[in-house]
């Protein structure tokens, strides 16, 4: 089976799985009306300004082979959220967790070991 025919077929486990949880619906429902009404969408310097008021550390993991967002948008990301953390998996895509879990796993443990790691999860 082809790395992306398993990429398919655990991202529509995942979904599913999620879907199923408890506030699920309405966890996605506050994420559309987070971007979007039906008379307006949030453009990008909206967007920018939120993030630069996001004070909090974080943990900004991407894919260097994202195709929806590509890499060079993570750099922007940064300049937005200054105390973030960027980490660049080169051989995933638009889900690390899905395309890297080892990896990605690895981060988000080594990120929840700091200071700043248990700053943000208070």
């Amino acid at each position: 089976m082809a790395k992306s025919e398993k990429r398919t077929e655990a991202l529509i486990d995942e979904a599913d799985m999620f879907s199923k949880l408890p506030g699920a619906h309405r966890a996605f429902v506050r994420t559309l009306r987070g971007l979007a009404t039906p008379f307006y969408l949030k453009d990008l310097k909206e967007l920018e300004m939120e993030a630069r008021q996001f004070r909090s550390p974080a943990l900004v993991v991407w894919g260097a082979k994202d195709r929806i967002f590509p890499v060079k948008q993570s750099k922007k990301v940064t300049t937005y959220m200054p105390g973030a953390d960027l980490r660049i998996l080169e051989d995933v895509g638009h889900y690390p967790q899905v395309d890297g879990p080892e990896e990605f796993v690895k981060l988000i443990k080594g990120f929840m070991s700091t200071d700043i790691g248990n700053q943000a999860a208070e």
